[in-house]
């Protein structure tokens, strides 16, 4: 189960990244804490990788999990993320934009995945707690997470202030503001 404390991990195993990207598209706009368990008892059969297991069920089959598990967003999961379960795409390798092909994973979903799971990335998840973080340091950003070209200009700003602040590890710094924001 994806324990949202400790969710930096660049030795996934396929497995764990499958069910990975699932917890950053289900956890978007959601409670971590809730998510995880549920995310847990979406993956009844552990046997099998993740897209493997939802693909098995058939496209009827894998609307009517996501209702009995009550995940949510079920209109946008119906298209993009059986897309991705169907494609299985090499999740080692995918850039932001790749990801973001998929209807339901937009830039925040596709770098928190990336941040967490690949060593050396240098980027940041603006979600509410980071970008509280980007205003106090007097860049312009709005309240919820901006889309398109905002969120690439606010990002590399930001980015650029943490460099000169000594930040060389992104996937920390960002866990830590989730951290110290939960509390």
């Amino acid at each position: 189960m994806i324990d949202p404390k400790k969710i930096t991990d660049f030795h996934r195993t396929e497995y764990e990244l499958q069910e990975f990207l699932l917890f950053c598209i289900f956890v978007a706009g959601k409670t971590a804490k809730i998510i995880a368990p549920k995310l847990d008892g979406f993956l009844e059969d552990k046997t099998q990788l993740p897209f493997d297991y939802l693909e098995s069920m058939g496209h009827e089959g894998f609307k009517a999990h996501l209702r009995k598990h009550k995940i949510g967003k079920y209109g946008l999961l119906d298209s993009g993320l059986w897309a991705l379960v169907r494609f299985k795409p090499d999740l080692r390798n995918m850039s932001f934009n790749s990801l973001e092909s998929y209807l339901g994973i937009g830039p925040k979903t596709s770098r928190f995945f990336v941040l967490h799971s690949r060593p050396g990335i240098k980027t940041v998840v603006l979600d509410t707690h980071i970008l509280k973080d980007v205003r106090k340091r007097g860049i312009n950003a709005p309240v919820s997470t901006p889309q398109g070209r905002k969120y690439e200009d606010i990002s590399r700003q930001y980015v650029r202030f943490l460099e000169a602040d000594g930040v060389t590890d992104f996937a920390e710094f960002d866990l830590n503001k989730w951290k110290e924001y939960a509390k």
